[in-house]
């Protein structure tokens, strides 16, 4: 059961405080706080009033079961709200991005947790020295080396990232393509700018014709 406290309103209050330790008590306690949660208490008997029942009993339920089951109803909204929005979790085999410092555009595997800053990551393949970095100079990619020890030697690694084909898993992204015309657009000349230029005017009086073209036959 689920023990996360919950921001109870003014008539839950009211209820927490007055509450009648009666089982006819409880079960309009139930009726009144759980709404549709499938509590073993029946609201029905609180109509007609049960003169006794022991602790014992099956269907009986202290005052706090509502309260802890409004708790756990909540807390399994809030982590289903939590799955659509965030997805890419800080954790040992997380494949991550550096994008700041002398290993900028470098993919490197994080390999243990240091704190609440920084992660000790290594990357075997890319050049990345086995370091403890900063999570504000990386970013977390979709990729992610399942069951990787904590701390795992480097010829382990290597092995683990020959093994998945992760380097070509991340060639194969949008994200990579992105990035490797932005490095291909910034080592462009001023003559091979020129010539983009050319070609682009080029390609966009073809559009125009076909579509002119298009239009009138059309019409």
């Amino acid at each position: 059961m689920c023990n996360r406290q919950f921001h109870l309103s003014v008539a839950d209050n009211y209820l927490f405080c007055n509450r009648q330790y009666t089982p006819a008590g409880l079960y309009k306690e139930a009726e009144l706080l759980s709404g549709d949660l499938p509590c073993k208490m029946k609201s029905s008997r609180a109509t007609i009033g049960i003169p006794s029942l022991s602790l014992d009993h099956p269907e009986y339920q202290p005052w706090w079961y509502v309260f802890k089951a409004k708790s756990c109803q909540y807390e399994k909204e809030r982590k289903k709200d939590m799955q659509g929005t965030f997805q890419r979790q800080v954790e040992v085999g997380r494949v991550v991005l550096i994008n700041s410092g002398a290993d900028s555009g470098k993919l490197a595997v994080i390999i243990d947790i240091v704190d609440h800053n920084r992660a000790l990551i290594d990357g075997p393949t890319t050049g990345v020295t086995r370091q403890a970095f900063p999570f504000r100079r990386m970013v977390l990619t979709p990729l992610v080396l399942k069951n990787l020890p904590r701390a795992i030697g480097q010829a382990a690694l290597k092995k683990a990232l020959e093994k998945n084909d992760t380097i070509a898993a991340w060639n194969k992204t949008a994200w990579a393509k992105k990035l490797e015309q932005r490095k291909t657009r910034a080592a462009l000349t001023d003559f091979d700018r020129f010539k983009l230029m050319k070609l682009k005017n080029q390609r966009r009086f073809a559009v125009g014709s076909a579509v002119a073209a298009a239009k009138k036959q059309a019409a």
